[in-house]
């Protein structure tokens, strides 16, 4: 017989018993879907990655403000402003920054301001912050209308800002928002530009964190200074809070990234001669990276071991029921040796119905796979991504389970004696 009598022989056989048939191929959709889904969950997590350092920049050594510990804390003993903390980045630390390190291209300071946001009678937690012109190119940002703001306006201590997309849309509602004023504390400031809107980036630790420029309004840093200070003081049930941090974050960008790594240890060493107590950090995006792509590894093998399991156990099971069908032909084993079937014959009949229905669980299994990545998306709020090559791999791990698993039931059908196969009852 040649392929196709095989195959439409092994698909009659596999339909005599379609229940059992169904139930056999359970293991192999369970086990292929799992797979896929797997291997696309893994996938969204690379690409949320890489789409979130892209953000924060690998040519870039971020310098954050952060409080002390408890231990550590200690207020000023400026007469009238004892309950002062002062902590954090200076703008000293820019200038030796730049003097000591090699490979920099720009230092760009920010400052929080610590303000609310008004525009007529609607308020929004918006973060504002002080920079430089030169920071909208440091971190890739895209005006969608306008301008960002100039050297002309830090020289001047203009009150202008640009504004992100969501910022536009909860403020302004259907309003042109360029040309218009908004209120950050008790200071009006003139709308020059909007943000184009795009997609935060937070992969789940606080050390790695990019902001979403939706949410921030952008103010020259010479502004910042000047009408708001660096004094910022808060007060929730009573208690106060006054807190003096001159720069919350400085961005230093290197003109490759061969001085990333050297640079970020030789601003850690600067940082520590400068400040007394632990009141920054140091975030290299690039280093993260690595760490990120290593734990996402292990996890894509954890996961794929999982589903391998189930491809496993559907593998064991598609076997047993070879070896059953095996049994119940073993009269028709014989008939077909004693009118001239050859041992491999029968091989390639029982390894043909092996892999249909191995072949036919992993079709199916593919489909299940791609759904079940789609609610894990949807449900969920994982980023699932399906490559292509997924269902070709899941598929041809399918069919060589089928073969493995098919080999040995095909082979002691093969190897039995015709005459005791033709006396079995």
């Amino acid at each position: 017989m040649n392929l196709a009598q095989t195959i439409i022989i092994g698909v009659r056989n596999l339909r005599l018993h379609k229940v059992r048939s169904t139930l056999t191929m359970l293991g192999m959709i369970f086990g292929v879907g799992a797979v896929i889904a797997m291997l696309s969950i893994g996938e969204g997590a690379r690409w949320e990655i890489l789409q979130q350092i892209k953000l924060l920049g690998t040519e870039n050594i971020t310098i954050r403000s952060v409080k002390p510990p408890k231990k550590t804390r200690r207020a000023e003993e400026t007469e009238g402003e004892r309950w002062v903390l002062r902590y954090g980045l200076r703008r000293k630390d820019v200038s030796h920054i730049e003097a000591v390190c090699p490979g920099i291209d720009l230092v760009i300071p920010m400052r929080d301001v610590r303000k609310d946001v008004w525009y007529a009678d609607r308020r929004m937690d918006a973060r504002v912050v002080g920079t430089t012109p030169l920071y909208a190119s440091v971190l890739n940002l895209n005006i969608h209308q306008g301008r960002f703001f100039y050297d002309y306006d830090m020289t001047k201590n203009a009150r202008v800002c640009v504004i992100g997309a969501e910022v536009a849309e909860r403020l302004f509602g259907f309003k042109e928002p360029l040309g218009e004023y908004l209120k950050i504390g008790d200071q009006w400031y003139f709308v020059i530009g909007i943000l184009e809107n795009r997609a935060s980036a937070k992969i789940g630790t606080q050390a790695m964190t990019a902001y979403d420029v939706n949410k921030d309004i952008y103010i020259p840093l010479t502004s910042a200074f000047s009408r708001f200070g660096t004094l910022s003081i808060t007060s929730t049930a009573g208690a106060h809070e006054a807190l003096d941090v001159e720069l919350d974050e400085i961005i230093v960008h290197m003109k490759d990234t061969e001085f990333v790594e050297k640079n970020a240890l030789l601003i850690k060493s600067i940082l520590a001669k400068r400040h007394e107590d632990e009141d920054y950090e140091i975030v290299v995006p690039m280093e993260l990276l690595r760490q990120k792509q290593k734990t996402q590894r292990t996890f894509n093998i954890v996961m794929i071991s999982i589903a391998a399991i189930s491809l496993l156990v559907g593998g064991i099971g598609i076997m047993n029921i070879m070896l059953a069908n095996v049994t119940e032909r073993t009269r028709e084993i014989g008939i077909r040796r004693a009118v001239g079937a050859r041992q491999s014959d029968i091989i390639k009949q029982f390894l043909t119905e092996t892999v249909v229905l191995s072949g036919s669980g992993g079709l199916i299994g593919i489909i299940v796979g791609i759904i079940g990545a789609k609610i894990v998306d949807i449900f969920a709020g994982l980023t699932t991504i399906v490559s292509l090559y997924f269902p070709l791999v899941a598929f041809t791990i399918s069919v060589a389970i089928g073969i493995i698993f098919g080999m040995y039931p095909a082979r002691k059908a093969a190897f039995m004696d015709p005459i005791q196969a033709l006396r079995y009852e």
